[in-house]
């Protein structure tokens, strides 16, 4: 069986040796699967996007596959499938080709325009020949990175996970598709105050004081300015749902999403990066399994990896801050759900008494011995593991492998645990 949410894949798990932690192959296998790892990730035969403005996954799904122990066997039949039928039904687009219209002069041109994606791969594939991979993150990466909204988060995970996996070719993909699909997080210029909060949890104890968010949110994508159809406002969003919602929202301005928090530039970043994931699996154990919340766990391992390939300080935080900012905005958009329509039933933000409640559970709460499989709440490892390698939503891998991660660093902080239990359903997206 699977979790609530799961979805059956029909490859089968071979060759995999049960270990306390989960499922790994053998050592000998294992050598192999790293070497065809690689080749997964340096294929560029397919475009990062596919039926409009779905991001493609494929390579954030082997990652994690990988990360929890897959087989080679097991993930190519997995990457075969999710070509040809994934689970929005649909086929992979193949990949466009460059016609050399970006330039060192031009690149800022056509960012957030969602055009040519090609032609900025080849761009920041000479630009790393000739300056260096780590040299071409310091230069460009301060920059996109105020736009990490991009494609409901996609273009920061993309971005951040290839940086975890060190592939040059993907980490180039990710540059390409932060300025393909830019959406930018950067307060107006009348910024609002800065919100006197210690924590990320606090921020979002906050947010969820504030009563009948969801009424500005109707308000803001009501505005005839707002109006792709109408205007010049992002019209390549337009039947994008969220995407579009969450670009008319940083537009418009809200002191919860663009007051910078204290804590940005107060905590050490380490423990300030900690706070946020603990913070936002809070968040999404108050409404567990919501596809959109799930892309702010995801989007912080990303943006992990992005801080910690930034040498300057400031760089660093102002990036958190936009990511902050893009994760508040996706928030507040998903009040209405992921696809709204008027009349339909609207989920709001999590209440305050709801957050409080589980934060006074899973603030101290640690696993006992190996898993915590004496706890009675959630699933331990070993099953996630399986029950993950299984799903067709590539979604769940992913969120398994993160808080995984996070679990084994934190001293088993059961949150993480609890999260990883709750997989996620494919939307129903219309053709």
């Amino acid at each position: 069986s699977t979790p609530q949410g799961g979805t059956p894949f029909r490859g089968q798990i071979k060759s995999q040796q049960h270990t306390k932690m989960g499922l790994v192959s053998s050592t000998c296998a294992r050598k192999k699967d790293l070497s065809q790892l690689s080749t997964w990730l340096d294929d560029t035969s397919k475009h990062i996007e596919f039926r409009g403005f779905l991001t493609n996954h494929e390579k954030h799904a082997v990652i994690a596959l990988h990360g929890l122990g897959a087989s080679a066997e097991h993930i190519r039949e997995y990457v075969k499938n999710y070509e040809d039928d994934n689970p929005y039904g649909a086929q992979l687009e193949p990949a466009r080709k460059s016609e050399g219209k970006i330039d060192a002069g031009n690149w800022k041109d056509f960012v957030g325009r969602k055009k040519h994606f090609p032609d900025y791969v080849e761009f920041f594939a000479a630009e790393e020949k000739r300056m260096g991979m780590h040299k071409m993150l310091q230069v460009y990466l301060p920059e996109l990175m105020e736009g990490p909204a991009a494609a409901l988060l996609h273009g920061l995970i993309h971005t951040g996970w290839a940086l975890d996996a060190r592939n040059r070719t993907m980490e180039i993909e990710g540059l390409a598709y932060l300025a393909f699909a830019n959406v930018s997080c950067v307060p107006p210029e009348t910024a609002p105050p800065a919100l006197e909060d210690a924590t990320p949890l606090d921020t979002l104890l906050r947010i969820s004081k504030v009563g009948k968010l969801e009424e500005w949110v109707l308000k803001v994508i009501d505005k005839e300015q707002y109006d792709p159809k109408k205007g010049s406002f992002h019209p390549e969003l337009e039947g994008t749902g969220l995407q579009l919602r969450v670009a008319c929202l940083l537009a418009e301005g809200h002191p919860l999403i663009h007051g910078r928090p204290r804590w940005v530039d107060l905590m050490k970043i380490d423990d300030m990066l900690h706070q946020m994931y603990y913070a936002l699996s809070i968040l999404y154990l108050a409404v567990p399994g919501d596809f959109v919340l799930l892309h702010a766990l995801t989007g912080m391992w990303g943006l992990e990896h992005i801080v910690k390939n930034l040498d300057d300080e400031k760089a660093k935080r102002n990036a958190i801050a936009h990511t902050w900012a893009a994760i508040v905005a996706t928030a507040l958009g998903n009040t209405l759900g992921l696809f709204y329509k008027s009349g339909d039933k609207i989920p709001g933000f999590p209440s305050e008494e709801a957050l409080q409640k589980l934060h006074d559970t899973y603030e101290a709460k640690v696993d006992g011995k190996e898993d915590g499989k004496a706890l009675a709440d959630g699933k331990p490892w070993p099953v996630l593991f399986k029950e993950a390698m299984v799903d067709r939503e590539e979604h769940n891998p992913k969120l398994v492998y993160v808080m995984h991660r996070l679990w084994l660093r934190s001293n088993k902080q059961a949150v993480f645990r609890m999260a990883a239990s709750h997989f996620t359903e494919t939307p129903k997206v219309s053709k």
